[in-house]
């Protein structure tokens, strides 16, 4: 019963972890994942213990082992890694042609407000489209142009984008706040891995 008990909250603490990981919530992914291989390594350990019926103690696993299940990437693995582009979203302080602030958009993204209590980079959409003549891309988040793609990295995005399990790993608002009595524009980082 003990065993099934300390399994039980092994598994948990796991989902809870794997929950925070799709978060992004790094602290509380890691602290699930700890306290989820501690409990799943003392289930194991007494199990494994009456199972021998000997008194050898097995050796404990290292951190790397206990966390191996719960700490597994969601997207494509690391070997499939060819290349990324990372850059940094160009014309967030412009209006949209509804008259939507892009800073407001990028601020509610940061702070996770209406409508965009639970976006992830999953959201992202790139539109491409023509200006004055040259190739450009558009940035949405369901919907809401919230930037572009700078000019001088265009060509290298769309290349990106057409590899096979090419994907936004990582989409980070920044900025906000203040420095010296000054605002500072939100803004955001994107990096396309394929």
């Amino acid at each position: 019963m003990k065993k099934i008990v300390l399994f039980a909250f092994a598994i948990l603490f796991a989902a809870v972890a794997v929950k925070s990981l799709l978060e992004q919530q790094t602290n509380t992914a890691l602290g699930g994942a700890i306290v989820a291989a501690v409990f799943a390594f003392f289930a194991m350990r007494g199990k494994k213990g009456k199972a021998a019926g000997s008194s050898e103690k097995q050796p404990a696993p290292t951190a790397k082992q206990q966390m191996a299940p719960v700490a597994k990437p969601v997207k494509a693995p690391a070997a499939a890694v060819h290349g990324s582009v990372t850059f940094r979203v160009a014309g967030v302080t412009f209006e949209n042609d509804d008259g939507t602030s892009r800073q407001t958009i990028l601020r509610r993204m940061k702070f996770n407000d209406e409508p965009f209590e639970s976006w992830s980079e999953i959201d992202l959409d790139f539109a491409r489209y023509t200006y004055n003549g040259d190739p450009a891309m558009a940035i949405e988040v369901r919907g809401e142009t919230i930037g572009n793609v700078p000019a001088a990295e265009v060509a290298n995005v769309t290349a990106a984008l057409q590899r096979p399990g090419a994907h936004v790993a990582s989409a980070e608002v920044i900025g906000g706040g203040t420095y010296d009595g000054e605002r500072i524009n939100y803004g955001m980082e994107i990096t396309i891995i394929y």
